[in-house]
């Protein structure tokens, strides 16, 4: 079942080969928006501007992360899909 399923006969927002580099957003953005804010509250505790102090460390690791993870997504899901493909023999 689709997250957000779409209503009958309407398109999908985006074409599907915009599909990785979205994936490639979200998960830098959630990813990259955690470990900012465990690395600042390590770094800083618990300090009156702990979130403008989070925004900016986020602001800067995001754009990094987006850009590894577009980069390195495709051969890691290539390689996932090799070590996870079931060999016929086997079964």
């Amino acid at each position: 079942m689709p997250l957000l399923p779409h209503p009958a006969g309407s398109k999908p927002l985006l074409p599907p080969r915009w599909a990785g580099l979205l994936t490639s957003a979200l998960l830098s953005g959630l990813m990259s928006a955690t470990v900012a804010m465990v690395s600042t509250i390590r770094g800083f505790g618990f300090p009156p501007d702990l979130i403008a102090r989070w925004l900016h460390a986020w602001s800067v690791s995001w754009p990094v992360a987006f850009v590894v993870l577009a980069l390195v997504g495709p051969p890691v899901r290539r390689l996932v899909a090799q070590l996870s493909r079931v060999d016929s023999k086997l079964e």
